[in-house]
């Protein structure tokens, strides 16, 4: 059965595909194990706002850090409850990753 991951607010290409925002929290994922047990390479599914679906994969996962002073490591946000961010392929049309679009795992 699909999994609803989260709607489209925003998108980003970076160095390994499209990087979607918002992400997931891990407080968020409770009722729905599957999404815990996700890995790289899972089956994603976008629904856009249009009703064109497009089927994709889960490229990498991860919480975004940035490099401060003196070379430390910077969280954003909050550390017990991080927001997951997930990318996709690049590749597909701009439209498939548009704002409201949902994102779907397909996998059990």
């Amino acid at each position: 059965m699909p999994t609803y991951l989260l709607t489209i607010t925003g998108a980003r290409s970076d160095d390994h595909g499209v990087r979607l925002s918002p992400g997931i929290r891990l407080s968020e994922t409770a009722d729905r194990p599957s999404v815990r047990e996700m890995m790289q390479g899972a089956p994603l599914e976008l629904r856009s706002p249009t009703g064109a679906r497009y089927q994709t994969i889960l490229v990498t996962y991860g919480v975004e850090v940035e490099r401060g002073e003196a070379g430390a490591i910077c969280l954003f946000g909050d550390p017990k409850d991080p927001e997951i961010k997930l990318t996709i392929p690049q590749g597909l049309s701009p439209d498939a990753y548009a704002v409201g679009t949902e994102l779907w795992l397909l996998a059990d």
